[in-house]
């Protein structure tokens, strides 16, 4: 009896603590009026206290100027934790748009334990992305608009220099009680630069004097409970690193002229910045964008006109394809060269790496991940409760995909987060297009509207290139036909079909399926493609993706196929079929890198794309890799100056699935300078073949491959320098592995 006599004390003394002993205190808390308030008949306050079954609620005590008040009397402690949350009546007719699990928790400093009445402040949200914090009495003067409307133009931090070295800090927090900005310009003090929140209570934003380009800074969270979390700027212009400080930046960077190419002219070359060329001696001997630099003049000689890097935003560590990046507007410090020390890099070598491109005629297209957040290293997770990715009642995250969670789209500041990245790269890096990764993941119709609207509102020619598995032709539709307003999308099913030319050899591959991807109808809208000149398709016939994810490049796999051949020979003639198939097919033609010279075919390459291994520049010592890159090379002036290949029309003429013959001509094939493509993708050459070509007149041969031109001379008595067609089957000779191109006089 004793020892439940003693535990029942222990129990009392336990309640006390949590109830104190006195008389109960008044709590009144003041909500600031807004249009959604303003328009209920009525108002409850109901409170609630967390871990408990304590609930109530009390109506509108009075009005006092821009406030309603409320009394919330009989509380036993003015410490314990109590939930807000406003209503019109007991049925929840109409409340705040406060998100289930993520509601206002009130936690008042532990000086009020000996107090007898307390005041808070709160703000009340008309949409649900907004914050609604509480404050103090002392702390209401954080509610403001900035005096110069460019404080709060983009997310993060701003330098705007002047007489007072300004710099503009601004940060969406929408579960914040209170925001500071700390760094070197006030020896990281954490409270002395306080944030202020817009009046439409979205953004936290301070404008900081004697500041300068390279100091580092983060901000401090304050939360509903009190405690503070130190995290960088999500939208970072430069990080140490990816778990490291943020660092002020300037933009000032003298640009060449540059004329942007239309999408016509575009052919696209994919590339990895650290394995694509090293000098061993940057950054750990990896490449970086200076180094990419070094190989310029080399993409320019083969005839590209695009330059499409994975991946080149802040991702974890210094290793990665880039898809798992976490910090939208910060180029990776590893790319920059010259180790993580170096203050302002990142920002100036991207720059120069676009920038020379640009001299050269090589457009740059940023790959940009909407889809999902990287799952280490992530800013946002510090500070956002919704770090339950499952979770769909969040701000910033809405369910998970297979590589992070997913962001909340239906939310406009996050929408608005993701695509003023993509702003940024255009206005002040002077990008020309985006690839979007993988679009179908990102499952909401209305924000791929918005992307594309939006960043055609700041240059009508911008190129926007949509990998969306499956494919669907509504992605390059115009948005005012209800599409969604991409250029054009990756035809991830040509590089299905011909990479079975490499595995399996040419009897694996449908010759009817290959036409079709030619042609790529099944994603034509018409007079309602969003590209003015229907390059509705990117064509190629190897990505990253297709190099990876237990697969290897085409030439490692035709190394292992077995009968159908796997000699230097073979692997540079299937690989001219390949190239020459997406090269000439409708739309616009993509390159991945190292193909043009087989990489994966000799035992030191990289068999497989990976992030840790660079591609092998020796191989273009050797006689077959040289020949196909030149044939590569021609093909690619080939579609460059010949209108007819650049621009929408096309049409197959002959497909034999038993011969594996497809020949197809660019331009309507009846006007002088039309382009007729025949392709043989078997290991047969055949003397006397019989073919359509597309009207009457002289055709006359400007490729052919094999042919002396390119190391095979015994492939020139297999060719038909000009034909004089009059109609019927023209009887012609085609090479085994041949592609044959005629062009009408």
């Amino acid at each position: 009896m004793k020892r439940l006599l003693k535990v029942i004390l222990v129990l009392v003394v336990a309640l006390l603590g949590i109830y104190s002993v006195g008389s109960a205190a008044d709590l009144f808390v003041y909500v600031y009026t807004n249009s959604n308030l303003a328009s209920w008949s009525t108002i409850q306050l109901y409170y609630w206290f967390p871990g408990t079954t304590t609930s109530g609620y009390v109506t509108k005590l009075s009005n006092y100027q821009q406030w309603y008040v409320f009394k919330i009397s009989g509380i036993p402690n003015l410490t314990n934790a109590i939930g807000l949350k406003l209503r019109s009546d007991v049925n929840w007719t109409k409340q705040e748009p406060i998100k289930s699990g993520y509601d206002r928790i009130v936690k008042l400093p532990s000086y009020y334990s000996v107090s007898n009445v307390a005041h808070i402040y709160v703000h009340s949200p008309v949409n649900w992305w907004e914050t609604y914090a509480w404050w103090l009495p002392s702390e209401t003067s954080l509610y403001a608009n900035p005096t110069a409307t460019s404080a709060t133009n983009y997310f993060g931090s701003y330098y705007y220099g002047g007489t007072y070295y300004t710099t503009y800090f601004c940060l969406y927090a929408p579960n914040a009680r209170k925001v500071y900005v700390s760094g070197t310009f006030n020896s990281w003090n954490a409270t002395n630069i306080p944030m202020k929140l817009t009046r439409d209570r979205s953004m936290w934003w301070v404008s900081v004097n004697n500041t300068s380009p390279g100091q580092e800074y983060k901000f401090v969270i304050e939360k509903h409970d009190g405690t503070r979390v130190w995290i960088p700027d999500p939208a970072a212009r430069k990080q140490k690193h990816s778990t490291g400080n943020s660092v002020i930046v300037s933009q000032s960077y003298s640009w060449s002229t540059w004329s942007r190419p239309s999408s016509a002219n575009y052919i696209i070359y994919q590339i990895h910045i650290r394995t694509f060329y090293t000098n061993g001696s940057d950054y750990n001997g990896w490449g970086t964008f200076t180094t990419a630099i070094n190989r310029f003049n080399y993409l320019t000689n083969l005839g590209v006109t695009a330059i499409e890097p994975l991946p080149i935003q802040e991702f974890a560590g210094d290793i990665s394809w880039g898809y798992n990046y976490v910090f939208h507007y910060a180029p990776e410090t590893s790319y920059a060269g010259g180790g993580s020390t170096a203050a302002l890099t990142n920002i100036i070598t991207l720059k120069n790496f676009v920038n020379e491109a640009h001299k050269r005629g090589l457009a740059v297209i940023l790959d940009l991940v909407f889809n999902h957040q990287g799952a280490s290293d992530d800013p946002i997770a510090m500070f956002d409760p919704a770090s339950d990715w499952n979770n769909p009642q969040t701000y910033w995250y809405s369910g998970s995909t297979p590589w992070g969670p997913r962001f909340n789209y239906s939310n406009p500041m996050v929408s608005k987060f993701l695509v003023d990245s993509a702003r940024y790269f255009m206005e002040f890096f002077k990008v020309d297009g985006f690839r979007f990764d993988a679009t179908a993941y990102i499952n909401d119709w209305g924000f791929l509207q918005y992307v594309t609207t939006r960043l055609r509102s700041i240059d009508t020619n911008v190129v926007l290139i949509a990998e969306h598995l499956p494919n669907d032709a509504w992605v390059t539709r115009k948005v005012s036909a209800g599409g969604a307003g991409f250029n054009s999308q990756w035809n991830v099913n040509m590089s299905h079909e011909l990479k079975k030319l490499f595995t399996s050899g040419p009897s694996a591959v449908d010759i009817n399926t290959i036409a079709s991807c030619v042609v790529a109808d099944y994603l034509n809208n018409g007079l309602d493609n969003q590209d003015p000149n229907g390059l509705f398709a990117v064509q190629y016939h190897v990505s990253h993706d297709e190099a990876a994810n237990g697969k290897q490049r085409p030439s490692a796999d035709l190394v292992n196929r077995g009968s159908w051949g796997n000699s230097e020979y073979d692997a540079q003639g299937q690989m001219i079929t390949a190239i020459a198939t997406a090269v000439m097919a409708r739309g616009i033609p993509m390159l991945f890198y190292g193909e043009e010279f087989l990489e994966g075919y000799w035992s030191d390459n990289q068999k497989w794309f990976t992030d840790t291994k660079p591609i092998t520049w020796a191989n273009l010592s050797k006689v077959r890799a040289t020949n196909t890159m030149r044939a590569v090379r021609d093909l690619n002036f080939i579609r460059r100056n010949n209108a007819a290949v650049k621009f929408n029309q096309i049409g197959i003429i002959h497909v034999n699935n038993t011969a594996k013959v497809l020949s197809f001509r660019r331009g309507y094939g009846t006007g002088s300078g039309d382009i007729y493509v025949i392709i043989n993708y078997n290991k047969t050459s055949y003397s006397s073949y019989g073919i359509p070509f597309p009207s009457s007149g002289t055709w006359q041969l400007i490729f052919a491959h094999p042919s002396g031109a390119y190391g095979d001379s015994w492939a020139d008595a297999y060719l038909t320098s000009t034909v004089n067609y009059s109609g019927g089957n023209a009887t012609i000779k085609i090479p085994e592995y041949g592609v044959l191109i005629y062009r009408k006089q």
